[in-house]
């Protein structure tokens, strides 16, 4: 579940929720989250491009 795997990643990264159900959503799928949210800088499957 999407849900309680956000709460955990939530709990491990100390991220906010609504980053954590992004990031569970993503590594649910096996795909690679695209953000310039520098919330998500250095995590693994996440790529952070740095705002201009």
């Amino acid at each position: 579940m999407i849900a309680i795997s956000a709460a955990k990643v939530s709990v491990e990264l100390k991220l906010p929720m609504a980053d954590s159900i992004i990031l569970a959503t993503a590594r649910t799928h096996n795909a690679t989250l695209w953000t310039q949210d520098s919330d998500f800088k250095n995590i693994e499957g996440v790529r952070y491009i740095e705002k201009r």
